[in-house]
């Protein structure tokens, strides 16, 4: 039961943020009238500013936090990105502006990459080391079949909700 629910949620998080990096230039241009420039610089600068900081972040944080939580820290960790990440991503879907938006995404994925950092701390803590490079596995094979699933059902719902004109 724990790997399952180990494996379906990253499944689920993989979704999301499969969803986030596909159908995010296309809301930025079409609900924003975003220029393709204006998308690429700030899908850059995004996802530069995120991933930076939330491997410092994860660099840093155990210092601090492993005194508190102790062999608990990890799988804290990612429990409470987890929780938390779900407030930038409803927060995108409220933003009033291109830049609201954007930074909105930076937060999901700064959060995200912190906890795909955990997650690998966690797993090595939870699998047996001789079944450590087949749980491995079967954890990239759920990440890509969630991830593979997350456009076309975003553009799939995208065409139900908006009367089969899209987003």
């Amino acid at each position: 039961r724990l790997f399952a629910g180990y494996f379906c949620g990253l499944g689920f998080v993989q979704f999301g943020i499969a969803a986030v990096f596909v159908w995010s230039p296309i809301v930025a241009a079409r609900i924003y009238q975003a220029t393709p420039v204006q998308v690429g610089n700030a899908f850059g600068l995004t996802l530069a500013f995120s991933v930076v900081s939330g491997m410092l972040f994860a660099f840093v944080a155990p210092r601090w936090l492993t005194p508190r939580w102790g062999a608990r820290m990890p799988i804290s960790v990612l429990k409470w990105v987890s929780l938390l990440v779900i407030l930038p991503a409803l927060m995108m879907l409220l933003a009033g502006s291109f830049t609201a938006f954007f930074i909105q995404m930076g937060v999901f994925l700064l959060m995200t990459t912190v906890g795909h950092i955990m997650y690998l701390t966690t797993l090595q803590e939870l699998a047996p080391r001789m079944m450590l490079g087949r749980i491995v596995a079967l954890v990239g094979v759920f990440q890509l079949t969630f991830s593979a699933m997350a456009p076309p059902l975003v553009g799939w719902l995208s065409d139900r909700l908006h009367g089969g004109r899209g987003l």
